[in-house]
Parts: C-alpha cells; structure tokens; sequence
C-alpha cells in the first residue's frame, strides 16, 4: 500500500512546486517590469497585484489545512496501515486541493472554492477516522 499512497503525495508535492514557480515567475516579472516597487512591499506582501495576490495565497495555503494530509499520510505509513480506504481518500483530498486552487487562480468563485475547501477538509476527516480505527481496533 505504501507506494499507492504514496503516489498522491507525489502529485500533491509536484503541485506545490508549480504554485511556488508561478508565484515566484509573476512576482519577478512583476517587479522587473516596474509594476511592483520594493517599497510597496515592506509592511507585507498585500500590494501586489491581485492576480499575483490570488497565486500567493494558493501558495500559502497549502502551509494551513492540508498539514493534516502530511501528518495522515506519514501517521499511515510509519504505523504500516493497512486500510484501502486511505488510498482514494488521499487521491480525493489532492484532487480538491487542485480544484480549490484553479477555482481560486482563475474565476475566484467563493462558494465553488468552499465547495472544494470543505469535499477536501471531509476527505481529511475521514482519513483521520480511518487511521484512527485501524489504531485503535489493533
């Protein structure tokens, strides 16, 4: 089971890379380009433009809720779970974690981006659950 559950990790982990690298590419081109001063920076990063602002609070976001994922994921493998719910529960957490962040990147639609927040935020639960009852009926 190791390796299937590790292959969401790998796609959630390529994603975060790619934010990161759009964040920092527009932030450049930003800044290069005379869009963006340092000096409209210094009290916080809330000047950028809002395009750039959505792509860094996708970015940020992946440092708050799915923290969880981290914590399921390496909580199943050290214990070596074997519970073939926790396989499609990760791939549905990473997959809402894409569409909350395209939803977010493009359109911004608040509540198809809740939407997605809150399937994902139930998947985690659920992971959690499962963890727990593999643990505890042991």
């Amino acid at each position: 089971m190791s390796t299937a559950l590790l292959t969401p990790v790998f796609v959630y982990v390529a994603f975060c890379f790619v934010i990161i690298g759009m964040m920092g590419a527009m932030r450049f081109k930003a800044m290069s380009s005379g869009a963006v001063r340092g000096r409209q920076l210094k009290l916080g990063e809330r000047n950028w433009p809002e395009k750039i602002q959505r792509v860094s609070n996708v970015a940020q976001n992946q440092w708050e809720t799915p923290i969880l994922f981290w914590g399921a994921i390496a909580t199943a493998l050290i214990l070596e779970l074997d519970a073939p719910l926790l396989v499609p529960l990760a791939w549905f957490f990473v997959v809402t974690r894409l569409v909350h962040a395209t939803i977010y990147i493009s359109v911004n639609h608040i509540l198809s981006r809740f939407t997605s927040f809150a399937l994902g935020l139930v998947a985690m639960a659920a992971m959690w659950i499962v963890i727990a009852l593999e643990v505890f009926s042991q």
